[in-house]
Formats: structure tokens, C-alpha cells, sequence
């Protein structure tokens, strides 16, 4: 389709220029809009539990950080946040954004190949087929469209790559860099450097309009996301007000309540026994409000904001997202209490802190404190109960008493086999 405008200068005759589609394209006025309003008005989700147009209001967290990548002196943003709230949704936010209204070279980077190819099929390209102001942009020629590179009408160039692969990282410069679950990338790419050194020079000829978004659930003290946010300049964390008192506040675990005598995390999870009490005044939330809270919450800088931050992290653990319940937060603690494994897993995919191992070094000395002089048979006088375990063998059966005091410390009073 082409348009023709008609000129006409004094008696002369008029003059006709015809202009195809990508020269108005190139012509046309761009919108004014943040990230955040143009995923609110083109943006589609084509798979996942909330399908059809974007909408800001259910995960409205997310909409801080999409607009602060936009900013012009902000170079680098880096999310982590915990499973399941949302942050993959922001680097195909603000990627579809930048090929729309911005376009220009970009390089969408996951741990290893086999990954990388399976978001590229399953959800980058059906995300931009399935939105119709990116599909419209989307090159006629079918050379130009792969699983690991889309080439647009109006420019924009999007590569997919992944951190086991120096060569892959070392392709042509891009103005846009997006490195997907950081914590998982290797510590070398290769033989050559890590990769997120790797990635970062491909950024280098965009001195003042490169983008860098980072998103990760953290591992340890030494993953890429943690060491990220410790050279942000500014950190910020979700504040939502009690819908009682009004105080806005930072919701930790601590204040996460379930009943006392209940140690089931089945039972709690089952019945939706755990609640968020308010900081301030007491109240107890339960997910409803909790998520009516989320939705008049805000980012708060810790310590003192930053004037125009160059490099800017975000920490959202997982009770702030409305697919998490709070009860399914309280189960996994439970669970891990047991089994270190099952910890870590709170602690990284739940807090969104990372998992720190402290080992506490033992002297001789404090070992022999708590040596007990206790002749064998005899009950302590602090003790409050007597327990006996049996252990039944084929011939005989092994036994073991043990005396409690209060504080539950215990002392061995006669073991033996019978």
C-alpha cells in the first residue's frame, strides 16, 4: 500500500510523491509512551496463567522497573527477584518496547543453548506473532526470521545467545542486552572470560544509549545477580501500606503467621492457615489483602536516593506476588527445617536472598563445656521428664534413657542392650 500527497506551487502543475509503507513508518510521529503504558496498550501474553492484553494492575511491582530501564541516564537494571513474579516478563516488555519505538541491535542471552532455543520457540516467538504492533514489523522474507535471530522492517535486529558459548557472545555490537536467570550462567564461558564480561563489551559503541537488563533468582554470596546489586548504585525495595493503619512497610518472613500448635506444612498449605500481621499496628492480611496492599505499593530506595542512578537494582522476594500464597511460603520454611536442601530453597526461591553457609569453629575448651560430671544412672536435679527408646533386634532389643530439662537440653542417664 502506498499514499500519495499532491504539491501544488502557484499555476505549476501539482506535483504527486507517493510514499511506501516503511517510509511513513519512518515519518509517522512516535507516541510518548513509558514502557509500562505501551505493554498496558500493545502488549500481548500468549501463554502462562493470565493470556490476552497486559495489564499492569496484576503484578503493578513490575511497572517501576520496565520505566526506570527507559530512563535516559539509567545503563544498567538489574531484578532480583524470587520464581514466579513476573521479572522474565519485564525483559520481553521492555525488548518489545525498544523494537517499536526504539529500534536498534539487541542480544537476548540464557544459560545454555538448549534453553535459549526452547524460550526462543516457545514464548519470544510466539509473544511477537501474537502481539499485533510487533508481528506488523516482523520482515516478509523468511530468511529473516530464525530461532535464533529475527531481523525487522524498521531496523531492529534481535540475537539470541547463551553464556556456555564464547562465540555466540562475541557476535556484532548491540545497543540492548538482556541476560536471563544470571545466577545460572558459568563462571567461564569457554576458556575465555565469564560471561556477562563477554556480553557487556558487545555494549561498548553505545557509550551514552546502551541498556543493560539483568534479571535473576540469586544463589550464593558469589552469583552474578548478588555482586550486580552490590555495584548498583541504588537498591529499592516494594513498600505496600496496611489497609488498617495506612504504614507502608517492607514485608519480611518474620512477620509471615501461622498457628503455633500447627507443624504440618500440608495441613497449613491445605487450609490457608498463614497470614501477614502489619508491623505497625497488628492487623493480619490475608492473600486478598495482601494483594490489594501490592497494588497501592511503591519502591523505596535503601538509604538515600540516588540523583539520576546510572545502574539501579530492585529485591522482591516471593509473598509479594499474587500467584504465591503466603501459606505456600510458611509450608516450604517448615520443610526446610529438616532438610538443608529444602532450606536453600526457601532461602534463594522464596526470600530471594542468597544462601550464605556458615561454618563456626569449635575450641577444645568450649567442647568440654558442656562435658557433664553426672555419675551414669543418675537424674539431674533441672530435669522435668524421663524419655526411653527402644530399638527391638532379633535377639534382644537396645535401649537408651535420656533426662529433658525445660529449655528441651537433655542428658544421658544409662544406655544398653538387653
Amino acid at each position: 500500500m502506498t499514499t500519495a500527497i499532491a504539491l501544488k506551487i502557484d499555476d505549476r502543475p501539482a506535483l504527486s510523491l507517493v510514499f511506501t509503507p516503511g517510509e511513513r513508518r519512518v515519518f509517522k510521529k512516535r507516541e510518548k509512551l513509558t514502557v509500562s503504558e505501551w505493554s498496558a496498550k500493545y502488549r500481548v501474553v500468549t501463554n502462562g496463567p493470565m493470556t490476552g492484553k497486559w495489564r499492569n494492575e496484576v503484578t503493578p511491582y513490575l511497572v517501576e522497573p520496565m520505566d526506570t530501564w527507559q530512563e535516559p541516564w539509567v545503563r544498567e537494571v538489574y531484578l532480583c527477584f524470587a520464581p514466579q513474579t513476573g521479572k522474565t516478563q519485564v525483559a520481553f516488555n521492555c525488548m518489545s518496547y525498544a523494537i517499536d519505538q526504539r529500534p536498534s541491535g539487541m542480544m537476548y542471552i540464557m544459560p545454555d543453548e538448549k534453553v535459549t532455543k526452547r524460550i526462543s520457540k516457545r514464548r519470544i516467538g510466539p509473544m511477537f506473532k501474537g502481539t499485533p504492533r510487533i508481528s506488523a514489523l516482523m520482515s516478509s522474507k523468511a530468511d529473516d526470521t530464525s530461532t535464533l535471530a529475527v531481523q525487522f522492517a524498521n531496523g531492529a535486529d534481535l540475537m539470541m545467545a547463551w553464556a556456555t558459548s564464547p562465540a555466540a557472545l562475541a557476535s556484532e555490537s548491540v545497543m540492548y542486552l538482556f541476560l536471563d536467570e544470571m545466577d545460572k550462567y558459568p563462571e567461564f564461558s569457554g576458556k575465555e572470560s565469564d560471561p556477562i564480561s563477554l556480553a557487556r563489551v558487545r555494549t561498548t559503541a553505545y557509550l551514552h544509549t546502551s541498556k543493560i537488563l539483568g534479571v535473576s533468582t540469586p544463589t550464593t554470596e558469589t552469583g552474578y545477580i548478588v555482586r550486580a546489586m552490590e555495584d548498583a548504585d541504588e537498591i529499592r525495595d516494594y513498600q505496600v501500606p496496611c489497609f488498617v493503619c495506612g504504614e507502608y512497610q517492607t514485608m519480611i518472613f518474620d512477620n509471615i503467621i501461622w498457628p503455633g500448635n500447627c507443624r504440618d506444612p500440608r495441613e497449613i498449605k491445605g487450609r490457608h492457615l498463614a497470614k501477614y500481621q502489619c508491623a505497625h499496628c497488628g492487623m493480619f492480611w490475608d492473600d486478598h489483602a495482601r494483594d490489594e496492599a501490592v497494588r497501592k505499593g511503591r519502591w523505596v530506595a535503601r538509604g538515600e536516593a540516588k540523583d539520576r542512578p546510572v545502574s539501579v537494582a530492585f529485591h522482591l522476594p516471593s509473598w509479594y506476588s499474587p500467584f504465591v500464597s503466603m501459606s505456600r511460603v510458611a509450608a516450604d520454611f517448615l520443610r526446610g527445617q529438616d532438610d538443608p536442601a529444602k532450606l536453600m530453597a526457601f532461602v534463594t526461591q522464596h526470600k530471594a536472598e542468597a544462601w550464605k553457609e556458615t561454618i563456626v569453629p569449635k575450641k577444645e575448651s568450649g567442647v568440654l563445656e558442656h562435658c557433664s560430671n553426672i555419675p551414669v544412672g543418675i537424674v539431674p536435679p533441672w530435669a522435668v521428664a524421663l524419655t526411653a527408646g527402644i530399638d527391638v533386634q532379633k535377639a534382644g532389643f537396645w535401649f537408651v534413657v535420656r533426662a529433658w530439662g525445660e529449655d528441651l537440653t537433655s542428658h544421658l542417664v544409662q544406655y544398653g542392650y538387653m
